[in-house]
């Protein structure tokens, strides 16, 4: 069978911040939206009729379920499982494991379940907030990742936090730069993994994603909320701020 076309894929992720403490500087995020493509390849080997993303159902032992780019309007067909989750890059549907989608532009792609709500994704970051474009009512989970660390992405790639219908705090996975505390940046991906890009004064720059009430940023800095608060899984996050 031949490869599949690449389709696309949209996260709405507003990240909107102002300062949590008088007299500071408002605290913007650096992105509103996410966007790519997905190189979400069916790479069907078998079972070549239609089956189910979410639950998974319809495939052999050892098929998944994937979308067929070869198909319009969302269809699907079965494929090798390979053992991708959240934490792994993709090239192709088949390194993802069953319920998985290899989502994002290669080289920047990633494995990502295949959801119809919050409850079948990764709590507590994992949000059923990515829709795949051009392919109506097919959407995936964010990764459930540790800002801070970044633990729960791909290697080298950061974990971002984003607002979801304005209230509901979820955290996602991106590809990552060398921008360090104050580097300038126009967008997360140019800063290491564990940052983020903010405006301060007019000026967007690197900084270190915390959690507010914790120990852990550089010197000199202290973590500050955004406003309204972005609290996921009981936990309220930040950046390190000079102060």
């Amino acid at each position: 069978m031949q490869p599949a076309r690449p389709s696309r894929l949209l996260i709405v992720v507003a990240l909107l911040a102002a300062p949590a403490c008088g007299g500071s500087e408002g605290l913007t995020g650096g992105v509103d939206a996410r966007g790519g493509q997905s190189d979400g390849q069916a790479d069907a080997s078998a079972g070549d009729g239609p089956c189910s993303l979410s639950p998974q159902a319809g495939c052999p032992a050892g098929q998944a379920c994937d979308l067929d780019n070869r198909l319009s309007d969302g269809g699907t067909s079965c494929r090798s499982a390979g053992p991708g989750t959240e934490t792994s890059t993709c090239t192709s549907g088949s390194q993802c494991a069953a319920g998985y989608g290899c989502i994002g532009t290669v080289p920047n792609a990633e494995c990502l379940r295949y959801c119809t709500a919050d409850s079948g994704c990764m709590a507590p970051g994992g949000l059923c907030a990515t829709t795949v474009t051009n392919t109506p009512g097919v959407k995936v989970c964010t990764a459930n990742c540790d800002p801070p660390t970044s633990q729960g992405c791909p290697t080298s790639w950061g974990c971002q936090v984003f607002r979801s219908m304005g209230t509901i705090g979820g955290t996602y996975c991106a590809p990552s730069g060398a921008g360090g505390q104050g580097g300038a940046c126009t967008d997360p991906g140019q800063c290491l993994p564990g940052y983020t890009c903010v405006d301060q004064g007019g000026t967007k720059v690197c900084q270190k994603n915390c959690v507010v009430g914790q120990a852990g940023c550089p010197a000199g800095t202290a973590c500050v909320s955004y406003s309204p608060p972005i609290g996921i899984g009981g936990v309220q996050f930040g950046v390190c701020r000079q102060m």
